[in-house]
């Protein structure tokens, strides 16, 4: 077998912690096995941070379904914004 799920836990706070790139392979979905990992990580994560956030897509319905079936709720709609570089600059004039 190869990879069936992931997912990542990042941006840590005292009092919440994120969850991202949750991924199941396309042919172990619907198959409970996002929600027993997620309940287990979503479990142990509770025992260190009182709030949990993640963020989807809001045209991935079956992500939506099972993240609210686990007890999430949606607070907020978010839009990403990409920011392209002005039309004369060049890697090499890029610093940070």
């Amino acid at each position: 077998g190869g990879l069936l799920f992931k997912a990542s836990r990042s941006l840590p706070t005292p009092h919440i912690v994120q969850v991202e790139g949750v991924w199941t392979h396309p042919a172990a979905r619907g198959q409970g096995i996002a929600h027993d990992c997620l309940t287990q990580i979503f479990s142990a994560l509770h025992e260190r941070y009182p709030k949990i956030s993640l963020t989807v897509g809001r045209e991935n319905l079956p992500a939506i379904a099972l993240y609210e079936k686990l007890g999430m709720e949606r607070t907020h709609d978010w839009r990403t914004v990409y920011l392209d570089p002005p039309d004369d600059a060049s890697a090499d004039d890029a610093t940070v």
